[in-house]
């Protein structure tokens, strides 16, 4: 009888209460919009949550509270400013991993994402590090399909019993590093040494018996060179003194590769002190140079030039058209303009359509985008770009 009443949301159970909340928000999904079912949401969870000092012990962890809401601001920007959706997912996670957040931070950062799929990894990864686990429901509303209010609810109750260990605002079982040959942005020098001359400098402060040496080691190196974050970050990781490895990583800032990746290094501290240090850092550059990345996120005019012409020394339109998509993604920054250029080499409208496309997410200027669509003659062609920008 069971089985017939309820056949999506049956379970072997015998708790038959468990079954009547279940049908009763499938049934309330399917009438009201998917904000309003958050106070189902709300019933559940304070049925259902066992009542064992949980929420205490995640605010034992979190003393200071949630993260500060102008650093968080900061921090959300960049988690929304990565190119895919892979990448949004790993830096929105390394945002958790590092900090303590508020229920309210985690749904902003949840509506970031463009699917439910990502939204609800991330909003899994996220409930460790929760401050107000009670207000936890409001995430829901970051959430589209009623489908992800049963998996995230089935994960809460899965997890709620259990302990997390003390000592920092989350459990970090390994730490993220960001891969500078993805990185877009604003660079601090031109290019990151090699693997194995990374490993002889990792390997030289190794041998360093002491952080003094270690900080002299590296100093004398950091003029010649040029690291990625990662690197970076990993030697840091040989300071055995924080305040040394904070001083370090400051030091270090002003020659790396990838400078818009150093929220990373936020990871390498254990102290809930020196996190918000580093992240104010973090934030005091931003605010010092506003302008910078939009103008070193480009193609130079004679790059632009040498891209055309290894375009136009392609003999067919096929390969013309990827000639041009492997220059794009090698280059990456380009305004509407420059595709306009680009997309103008490729003889056919389908290649033209189809450079042109692969192009948009590598346009610094996107708004612009729409002005160039005269370089398609084929008004269905148009009609798919701006179907895309829109």
């Amino acid at each position: 009888m069971i089985r017939n009443s309820f056949p999506l949301f049956y379970f072997d159970t015998q708790n038959s209460k468990e079954i009547e909340i279940r049908h009763n928000i499938f049934l309330y999904a399917t009438k009201m919009k998917i904000m309003k079912y958050t106070i189902i949401f709300f019933l559940i969870v304070w049925m259902n949550l066992p009542e064992s000092g949980m929420t205490q012990g995640i605010r034992n962890r979190c003393q200071n509270g949630p993260m500060d809401r102008t650093l968080f601001q900061q921090q959300k920007q960049f988690v929304a400013t990565r190119r895919s959706s892979s990448e949004v997912l790993e830096a929105a996670r390394s945002l958790s991993t590092s900090n303590c957040l508020s229920s309210e931070q985690v749904k902003e950062v949840a509506s970031v994402f463009t699917n439910d799929f990502d939204r609800l990894e991330y909003a899994k990864h996220a409930w460790y590090s929760v401050y107000d686990k009670e207000e936890f429901l409001t995430v829901m509303d970051a959430f589209i399909q009623a489908s992800n209010l049963f998996r995230l609810y089935d994960f809460i109750r899965a997890e709620s019993g259990v302990a997390t260990p003390p000592g920092g605002p989350a459990p970090i079982a390994s730490i993220q590093y960001p891969d500078a040959a993805l990185y877009v942005g604003g660079k601090g020098c031109p290019d990151w040494v090699n693997e194995n001359g990374f490993q002889q400098v990792l390997v030289g402060v190794k041998n360093q018996p002491e952080d003094t040496g270690r900080m002299k080691f590296l100093q004398g190196l950091w003029n010649s060179n040029c690291f990625s974050v990662a690197q970076t970050m990993m030697l840091a990781q040989e300071f055995q003194q924080e305040n040394n490895r904070f001083q370090f990583l400051k030091n270090a800032s002003v020659r790396v590769y990838d400078t818009g990746n150093l929220n990373f290094a936020v990871q390498v501290f254990q102290t809930e002190t020196l996190r918000k240090e580093w992240n104010q850092f973090i934030a005091s550059r931003l605010l010092q140079a506003p302008a910078e990345s939009p103008q070193t996120c480009q193609v130079a005019p004679d790059a632009l030039t040498r891209i055309v012409n290894s375009i136009n020394q392609q003999g067919v339109s096929s390969s013309k058209v990827n000639m041009a998509k492997q220059q794009i993604q090698i280059n990456k920054c380009f305004t509407a303009r420059q595709v306009k250029s680009i997309v103008a080499t490729i003889p056919i409208e389908s290649g033209r359509l189809e450079v042109m496309k692969f192009a948009y997410d590598y346009t610094i200027d996107k708004p612009e985008f729409l002005n160039i669509l005269d370089v398609l003659s084929v008004q269905s062609s148009r009609d798919e770009i701006i179907k895309l920008v829109r």
